[in-house]
């Protein structure tokens, strides 16, 4: 899990705060990242961020000269931390928190979320089994 908050951007709807629920996310300029800026100073996977077991890495694509961490230029890979600054392009952001998890830990809160379902919602509860049997 990684959660960070976006404090400045080109795209100002975009300031706000996003958690995504894996270890491994890219940011960049392509619609297919999992946080995208309409921004033509970023390359089409500027970075990627990645969990691992307790450290938090930042990594810059190959096609990326430079990004800023807590206010110094940075050049290649680097740990981060609960807090660190993060600015590329014309894009800051803040990382607030991240947690290493496993699939098995995935799976347990998908139980979990479904068991909970089961209380309230049925026809959900279906769907859900359906898609745990793909």
């Amino acid at each position: 899990m990684i959660q960070l908050t976006v404090l400045d951007s080109i795209n100002p709807n975009k300031c706000m705060q996003y958690t995504f629920y894996k270890n491994l996310i890219y940011i960049g300029s392509h619609p297919s990242c999992d946080l995208f800026f309409k921004d033509n100073l970023l390359s089409n996977i500027h970075i990627f961020i990645e969990v691992i077991d307790s450290k938090l890495l930042i990594h810059l694509d190959k096609s990326t000269d430079y990004i800023h961490v807590d206010g110094k230029k940075t050049t290649a890979h680097k740990t981060i931390n609960i807090g660190s600054q993060i600015i590329i392009g014309k894009n800051t952001f803040k990382i607030d928190n991240f947690l290493f998890e496993t699939k098995e830990d995935y799976k347990k809160k998908l139980n979990t979320l479904t068991e909970n379902i089961i209380n309230e919602d049925p026809e959900t509860l279906k769907i859900l089994q359906e898609l745990q049997e793909l």
